[in-house]
């Protein structure tokens, strides 16, 4: 077994560009990686079992005994998109009964860049396309600065957070 995965491990395929963040985290993996991530805890109570459902996987309901798939088609279409996003947000505001976050903790600072760098640090271990990040703080300047018209709702922490945790490249693995 050692030398298989050795050569699984070592391969040119295996560590390739195209390899990097390829299939989509299942919606159990998205509340695992993203409660590690954040250093959250939780009692893993029927409000986050509820939420994990509403993403596509209700634990231990699936009928044929290989398990769920595997494949991005089962976890994401519109619906399971926008419960991903609610999850997101309602982690980071930590409102998920049974599941504490304590976002304040993990932020050394209330400087918007400082922030980012942190959360993105401990969420994607660092690796963030300048594309996701350009937007994020784009909409936290205009939010902060009252351009949208919308009062900010919730802490500059727990959006970038909420943002981070709901972004493309953390939805992957």
């Amino acid at each position: 077994i050692r030398t298989v995965l050795t050569a699984i491990l070592t391969s040119r395929e295996f560590n390739s560009r195209e390899a990097f963040r390829a299939k989509v985290k299942s919606p159990f993996e998205i509340v695992a990686s993203s409660l590690r991530s954040l250093s959250a805890e939780t009692d893993g109570g029927a409000p986050m079992l509820g939420l994990i459902m509403r993403m596509g996987q209700p634990l231990f309901l699936y009928q044929a005994p290989t398990g769920f798939p595997d494949r991005a088609n089962n976890w994401i279409n519109t619906g399971t998109l926008l419960a991903r996003m609610n999850y997101s947000m309602a982690l980071a505001a930590d409102r998920i009964p049974g599941t504490r976050l304590d976002l304040q903790a993990l932020t050394p600072s209330d400087d918007s860049q400082t922030v980012w760098s942190h959360l993105v640090q401990r969420t994607l271990d660092g690796n963030v396309s300048h594309q996701p990040q350009s937007a994020v703080m784009k909409s936290l300047g205009e939010l902060n600065n009252g351009g949208s018209g919308i009062p900010l709702r919730f802490p500059q922490t727990t959006l970038t957070a909420a943002l981070l945790i709901g972004s493309p490249e953390f939805q992957r693995r």
